[in-house]
């Protein structure tokens, strides 16, 4: 089993795990297991058209308890906007300025998407990224421009270099529909093969 804790998303009792260089079927199914047992559910999702999957912030971007980011040019299987919009999320289709990166850097320009959300309204985007800034702005977010460019020759941006001390408040569910799904006794830890699709969101 391998994963990396880059290739995980948590959203209050739910992880994303992507499939992915870095994280194979088998490390999914440990976090699963790991998980579990303390009550959260965990689902594993790939982006087919990332033909060099490696971590899952600028993919797959929370933005705040309901609205999510998705990278244009790498979307998710259509399983998972299905998973989210049924579960009554927001989905906005990111943007870039197609900034170039370091000649030696792992990174694109949808390094763009890699940003920080302070809370539900402030996000903090790299400061030259004055597309997804418009584009933010419209949807009603706040962004605040930070100048942190030159970070992408090491390999990342906002999401990357910052991690969580301190989290207030209850623990959270913001999938109301697996929610039910698991009151029910249904499968609530979602990980189809390929283009197969779970039967709760095909």
């Amino acid at each position: 089993p391998i994963f990396d804790a880059a290739d995980v998303m948590r959203l209050g009792k739910d992880l994303f795990v992507c499939h992915s260089f870095t994280t194979n079927r088998k490390g999914y199914e440990w976090l699963r297991r790991h998980y579990n047992s303390r009550g959260l559910r965990v689902h594993f999702i790939d982006f087919p058209d990332d033909t060099a999957p490696m971590h899952l912030d600028v993919n797959f971007v929370p933005l705040n308890s309901n609205t999510m980011l998705l990278n244009p040019v790498r979307p998710p299987r259509p399983w998972v906007r299905t998973l989210l919009e049924r579960n009554g999320w927001k989905v906005i289709t990111g943007v870039s300025n197609g900034l170039g990166v370091a000649p030696l850097s792992q990174c694109s320009e949808w390094l763009a998407l890699n940003v920080l959300s302070i809370d539900e309204k402030r996000v903090c985007v790299e400061a030259q990224e004055t597309k997804l800034q418009e584009l933010l702005a419209s949807h009603g977010f706040e962004p605040i421009p930070v100048p942190l460019r030159s970070v992408a020759q090491f390999g990342g941006a906002f999401h990357c270099c910052t991690t969580d001390v301190r989290r207030k408040g209850k623990l959270e569910s913001y999938f109301p529909h697996i929610d039910a799904l698991e009151a029910a006794g249904k499968e609530c830890n979602f990980a189809p093969f390929g283009a197969v699709a779970p039967e709760a969101y095909a």
